[in-house]
C-alpha cells in the first residue's frame, strides 16, 4: 500500500514539473529558486541517529572505497570473521562509476569519499536487529559520519539523495525510505546533479581517441577518464577482468592493461583468452590499478567504429620468458628508468626453476579466496610471490591426499617443490595503505608445472 502510494505521489510529481519546464528553469546546484512557493529543507540536518532505536550499530573504519554507493568497511571480528563488510548503501542508488561510467557517478563516489575521508567518526547501521545481506554478499547499511568532534552524525545515504546525487531506491519499508524520498522528490524540484541538464564534466562524451597500450602505461595523466581504443590479444579472462597485451616494436617488449567488463554475458565471449581484440572503453585507475572500463559493446553492430569487436581468434598469448633477475631489474625507456615489475603489470610472464620455500592458504570462508594460496618462491637468492587463483584439480592429476573435502588443491601440494609458472603480473596492495607488492597471479592449476 505504501508503495502504490509513493509511486503515485512521485507520477503526480513528474506531471507537474513537467508542466513547468517551459517556464521554470532552476539554477543548478542552487537554493535560489524561481518558484516562489518552494522552500528547501534540509533532511539530513532533521534526521538524527538513535543509538537505542533497536537496529544493529557499529563504529567503522574505511578499506576501500568503490562508488557513491558501496564502500567496503574494516569492522570487528566479532562482527564478521573476515573483518570486513563490503556495503551496498539502502535507500538510494548512486549513478555507476566503475565497471560501467554513467552520468554523475565520479560526482557521487567523489561525494561519498571526501565525507568519509574527513570523518571523526563513521558509523554503520543495519536496518534491523540484524545484519543483513544482498545476494552479492554485501551489508545493507545506514552509513552515519561525524563530520568533526562533537557534531551530530549525518546520513550518508539520505545526503546523497538530498544532494541529488541519486535515486531513491525501492525499499519502502525501510528505516528511514520516506525521509529518502522526501529529500530525492525535492532534488527533482531543484534539479540537482541526476535531476539536472546539466553537462557532467567528468563523463567522457567525446568519441574515443586510438592508443596504443604503451602510451596509456606511459602517459596515463594524458588519458585518465578519457575513451580510448586499443588492440590486442586477451591473455587471461576471469573474474569480470581480461588483461590485453601489445607487443611494441620500439621498446621490443609486450605492454599490457587490465580491461574490467563487467557481468555481462555477452562480454565474457568477446575476452575470450587468444581473441585479438579492437576495445573500445574509458581509461581509469581502481585502487592503484590502471584499467579500461565502461566498454563499448553491441553485439548487433560488429563494424561500428564506435564498437568493440574480434579481430582474429586463437592468437598467441605472450607468456614472456622472464628470469628472476629480469624480475629484480630495471628498465630504461625514453630516458625514464622503470622497475620491471611496475611496467610489467598484466602482462602474461613465464618463469621457471622456483623453490617454493614457505606457502599461505586463505582460510576465510567468508572470502571469495577462500582456498586460495601464496606461494613464496627464491632462485640465486632471490625472491618472487606466486598467488594462485581457488584452485580444482579438473583433470584428477592430483593425489587425493592434496585436496580438500571441498575439492580445493592444498599448498602442502608445492611445498619443497621447485616450480615453473605462467601467470599475470599484478599489483596487490593488501590493507589500501603503504605500499603493496608486485606478484604473479596464476589462474588455473595447469599453469603450474614441477621440474
Amino acid at each position: 500500500m505504501r508503495r502504490s502510494i509513493r509511486l503515485v505521489s512521485l507520477l503526480l510529481l513528474i506531471c507537474m514539473i513537467l508542466g513547468c519546464l517551459a517556464s521554470c528553469e532552476f539554477p543548478f546546484g542552487s537554493e535560489e529558486q524561481k518558484d516562489p512557493e518552494h522552500v528547501h529543507v534540509d533532511y539530513v540536518e532533521q534526521t538524527k541517529l538513535n543509538k537505542s532505536s533497536g537496529r544493529l550499530w557499529q563504529e567503522v573504519t574505511v578499506r576501500y572505497y568503490i562508488d557513491g554507493d558501496t564502500t567496503h568497511f574494516y569492522v570487528p571480528e566479532t562482527v564478521s570473521a573476515s573483518g570486513i563488510f563490503k556495503a551496498r548503501y539502502l535507500g538510494v542508488d548512486t549513478p555507476e562509476s566503475t565497471g560501467v561510467i554513467e552520468e554523475w557517478g565520479k560526482a557521487a563516489s567523489a561525494f561519498t569519499e571526501e565525507k568519509l575521508s574527513t570523518a571523526k567518526s563513521i558509523i554503520i547501521e543495519s536496518d534491523s536487529a540484524q545484519w543483513n545481506f544482498d545476494g552479492n554478499g554485501r551489508a545493507l547499511l545506514w552509513i552515519w559520519y561525524q563530520p568533526e568532534e562533537g557534531a551530530d552524525y549525518r546520513n550518508l545515504n539520505l545526503e546523497l539523495a538530498q544532494e541529488g546525487l541519486g535515486n531513491a531506491s525501492n525499499e519502502f519499508d525501510s528505516a528511514y525510505a520516506s525521509t529518502v524520498w522526501a529529500a530525492y522528490e525535492q532534488a527533482i524540484v531543484e534539479k540537482l546533479y541526476v535531476h539536472s541538464d546539466n553537462i557532467d564534466p567528468d563523463f567522457p562524451y567525446e568519441e574515443a581517441v586510438a592508443v596504443d597500450i604503451k602510451e596509456l602505461r606511459l602517459n596515463t595523466d594524458a588519458y585518465l577518464g578519457k575513451n580510448v581504443v586499443i588492440e590486442g590479444v586477451s591473455s587471461f579472462n576471469a573474474d569480470s577482468t581480461s588483461y590485453i597485451e601489445q607487443y611494441d616494436e620500439e621498446t621490443e617488449r609486450y605492454w599490457a592493461i587490465q580491461v574490467f567488463y563487467g557481468y555481462t554475458s555477452t562480454l565474457v565471449n568477446l575476452f575470450k583468452q587468444g581473441n585479438l581484440l579492437r576495445v573500445v572503453g574509458t581509461l581509469s585507475e581502481f585502487h592503484g590499478t590502471l584499467q579500461i572500463s565502461n566498454i563499448k559493446y553491441e553485439i548487433m553492430r560488429p563494424k561500428d567504429p564506435a564498437n568493440s569487436t574480434i579481430i582474429e581468434k586463437n592468437a598467441a598469448v605472450a607468456y614472456t620468458d622472464t628470469s628472476i633477475a629480469d624480475w629484480h631489474s630495471n628498465v630504461t625507456i625514453d630516458g625514464e628508468t622503470y622497475s620491471f615489475q611496475e611496467i610489467s603489470v598484466a602482462n602474461s610472464v613465464s618463469m621457471s626453476g622456483l623453490e617454493v620455500y614457505k606457502t599461505y592458504t586463505t582460510k576465510n570462508e567468508e572470502s571469495d579466496n577462500y582456498g586460495a594460496i601464496t606461494l613464496y618462491c627464491r632462485k640465486d637468492g632471490k625472491e618472487v610471490q606466486i598467488r594462485t587463483a581457488v584452485l580444482k584439480d579438473k583433470d584428477g592429476t592430483v593425489p587425493a591426499e592434496y585436496i580438500s573435502s571441498e575439492g580445493i588443491v592444498l599448498a602442502k601440494y608445492f611445498e619443497g617443490k621447485t616450480i615453473n609458472i605462467k601467470g599475470i603480473v599484478e599489483y596487490y596492495d593488501s590493507e589500501a595503505e603503504g605500499p603493496g607488492v608486485y606478484q604473479i597471479k596464476v589462474l588455473n592449476l595447469s599453469n603450474i608445472t614441477f621440474e
